[in-house]
């Protein structure tokens, strides 16, 4: 598995849409979460979230709720 996806969500807040970079940053046994570090670079926001999956339906899914922290 790669440790770092990198995608366009095609929402239009810059003229090149809406790119995120997420890396792995570690993968918890008992929880079976990946505690991951995210950046929004339309948007400047820069943070940590926990996700089931490291896709970018999974990602997005938490973004959306804003279940992430600040970094």
């Amino acid at each position: 598995m790669k440790d770092t996806l990198v995608f366009n969500t095609g929402r239009k807040y810059t003229e090149d849409g809406q790119t995120i970079e997420a890396s792995i940053m570690s993968f918890d046994d008992e929880t079976n979460l990946y505690k991951i570090s995210f950046a929004d670079k339309a948007r400047y926001i820069v943070g940590i979230m926990f996700v089931k999956e490291f896709t970018q339906e999974a990602i997005m899914e938490q973004y959306d709720k804003g279940a992430y922290t600040h970094s």
